[in-house]
């Protein structure tokens, strides 16, 4: 060992009170810092205690919520049990009743269809007011009807009344063209009308065919021919002197013509402008070729 020197002796003495001083010093933050790590401790405890609380009041509020809407979803369910099953009753009838109803009109369909045209029309014509636009269609109808039913007698009547045959047919058509033009029916009787009309004509057609019956139906612009018959001159835009309008359908029985068709035939404009104008200021005022063209106009007419 060795000896320190007296003077290094004291300076360590001086220093060991400052060292002291400063492991004290140490020692309280020590303190210090052991103090907020448990009062850290402490509070991070209170928190996880109120976490875990509040988690615990907020699942047992959700679960009484819940609980309470499944009692709220039961109790509906049990509500709409019997008016589930009073609408399911209610459709069962109504089905029953649909598939009845839809029985019973087969029924009548099939009923209404057995029946004779004869019948049918006359019942219609008895539902029908007397001042019926259809009841003249009814009408002709029925007549035609009564022929067809008795056979050899339609062809026997075509030939020696072809004129009011082909008027009759006229008529029938023109009825049904206008019933046609017209919105929808304005109550079923008329609708069963038009469809009874629709059911003899068909029928008559199927007679007529079986008899060889064909139809001269010229189109506007067609060419006036022998198988026409010239009822009026009328201004159009078709070629002059073809055909302008058809008035009435003529027909043929296997090829031989009966009565021929009646006619409008076209004249041109300016003609007819002058035909017009010596119509109103007489011959006498008129130039001689406004006067050949009104004698023409004239003359060409025939019914």
């Amino acid at each position: 060992m060795f000896d320190l020197p007296e003077q290094a002796v004291e300076s360590l003495a001086e220093r060991v009170p400052s060292l002291d001083d400063r492991i004290e010093a140490h020692d309280v933050r020590l303190s210090r810092l052991e103090e907020c790590i448990a009062d850290l401790q402490e509070t991070l405890q209170r928190r996880i205690w109120a976490a875990e609380s509040a988690g615990k009041s907020a699942a047992a509020a959700a679960e009484v919520r819940l609980a309470a809407r499944i009692d709220g979803l039961a109790e509906r369910q049990e509500r709409a049990e019997p008016i589930l099953e009073a609408a399911e009753r209610r459709a069962a009838a109504a089905e029953t009743g649909a598939r009845k109803t839809r029985m019973e009109h087969a029924t009548y369909h099939d009923a209404w269809n057995a029946a004779p045209l004869t019948a049918r029309i006359r019942f219609v014509r008895e539902l029908l007011a007397e001042t019926h636009t259809l009841q003249p269609v009814l009408k002709e109808v029925a007549a035609l009807e009564d022929l067809r039913r008795r056979g050899a007698e339609l062809e026997t009547w075509l030939t020696n009344y072809p004129s009011l045959f082909a008027d009759a047919v006229q008529a029938i058509d023109a009825g049904q063209a206008q019933r046609s033009e017209a919105h929808e029916p304005a109550n079923p009787v008329e609708a069963l009308a038009g469809r009874t009309v629709s059911d003899a004509r068909i029928a008559l057609d199927a007679a007529l065919q079986a008899l060889g019956v064909t139809w001269v139906d010229p189109a506007p612009g067609d060419a006036v021919t022998s198988e026409h018959e010239v009822v009026a001159d009328e201004p159009a835009d078709a070629p002059a002197g073809s055909v302008a309008q058809l008035r009435r359908r003529g027909f043929r029985i296997r090829g031989r013509l009966v009565v021929p068709a009646q006619v409008e035939r076209a004249i041109a404009k300016p003609a007819a402008e002058a035909a017009a104008k010596a119509a109103r200021e007489g011959p006498a005022v008129e130039s001689e070729g406004a006067y050949r063209t009104y004698g023409t106009y004239k003359t060409t007419r025939t019914y």
